[in-house]
Parts: C-alpha cells; structure tokens; sequence
C-alpha cells in the first residue's frame, strides 16, 4: 500500500501528566499552529481514541466507590476525596482536608442514597453544601460520581466545571448553563460518555479551537 493513499490524522498535542486539573504545563497551548487545518473528521478519531485510552482508568477509579461494603464507607471516602492509595484526589487537594470534612459532615445529613438519579445526586450534593467556601462545582461533580459509581448512576449531560467550561467554550458550544446536553454535541461524538467528555474538554482546553469543528474564525 502506498503512503500517500493512507490517511492520516493530525497529531494533537498532549498534557504532559493525567487528570484532569493538568492542561499541556497549564498554559497556551504552543503548537496550535497544528490545529488550524483539522476537520470535524479529525476531530471525532482524537476524541474517541482519547475516550477509549482513559476508559479502564475510569473504570478502575469508579470500582474503587462501587465496591465498597457499605454506603458509610462510599460516603466518607466520597466526600473526603480519598483514593485507593488512601490520599486525597488531586482536584480537592488545594481544598483542604478541614473543609472537605465540613463538606462531609453536611452530606452526611442529606439522605443522598435515596437518590433515583445522576441529576438529583447532583442537585442534593449542591443543596448541602450551598455556601461552604472552596467547595464549587468540581467537588460537586466529583463526589456525585464516586457515590453514583455505588447507586449505579452515570452521568447523562456533560457537567461544566472552571476547566471543562473553558474547553466548550473554546469550541463555542454552549457553556452558560450547569451542564452541556449530548445533543448539544457534535452528532459525530454524542455516544461517548459523557463522564469522558468531561474529561476531554478539561484536559485539552488549551488546544481546542472553534476550527477544529469547521467553524471559521474571524480573521
């Protein structure tokens, strides 16, 4: 077969750690000079090899939540943000321990395993802890995912965080509102998941582009 037939698609730049707090060393992406000739075609094989490369990380991190023993359990480890290794997760870390645990003490009291879905989860996370300092939508999000991950709920919207907001928005999809619904999406990558969407957009924020989905820009 001659190279000159195979199609290839542009190489995308990548962030130099995992998670989703990490963009390529938190700053302008430099090699955004690669993007400008993508298609939405490109854009679709990027996304879903991103979605499939982080899908058993996903996996492994929400079967540490399904698999505990009891719901006290999940909800303390929850809503303390500790991992498997027995840390606390990256996104809370700059929190800090007192304030996730004031966090706790108020979901605690908020009956969230009578909960008949990923949305109401969310809205009753938020409801306890309106008015905490330094517990925003991330936290939010996060533990609605680990406790989801035992009540078997997933997300069905992609939710909007400071990270995952930027990243849509530098798409021009809409991003004022608590979530991004999947037919708001480019049809192309509506059957992904949601949850690894959210990732996506968080972690590649600083290279998308509004041409990266056929949409020119003003010059």
């Amino acid at each position: 077969m001659k190279m000159s037939n195979v199609r290839r698609t542009k190489p995308f730049p990548s962030p130099r750690k995992s998670g989703c707090a990490v963009s390529p060393g938190n700053r302008e992406c430099t090699k955004t000079r690669h993007l400008h000739g993508f298609t939405e075609r490109d854009f679709t094989v990027i996304v879903r090899r991103f979605t499939r490369s982080r899908e058993k990380i996903y996996r492994r991190e929400m079967a540490f939540y399904a698999d505990m023993p009891s719901w006290d359990e999940v909800l303390e480890a929850a809503a303390l943000c500790r991992t498997k290794a027995g840390l606390m997760h990256d996104h809370q870390r700059r929190i800090g321990k007192e304030k996730v645990k004031t966090a706790y003490h108020r979901l605690k009291r908020a009956d969230l395993q009578l909960c008949q879905n990923f949305e109401d989860l969310v809205e009753r996370i938020c409801t306890a802890v309106r008015g905490l300092d330094r517990i925003g939508e991330l936290y939010i999000y996060d533990v609605a995912q680990r406790l989801g991950a035992k009540l078997g709920f997933a997300p069905t919207h992609v939710y909007l965080h400071a990270g995952t907001r930027r990243g849509v928005r530098a798409l021009e999809l809409p991003a004022s509102g608590p979530f991004l619904r999947m037919s708001e999406l480019p049809t192309s990558i509506q059957k992904e998941p949601p949850a690894l969407l959210e990732d996506f957009f968080c972690m590649r924020k600083d290279c998308l582009r509004p041409s990266m989905l056929g949409v020119r820009q003003p010059r």
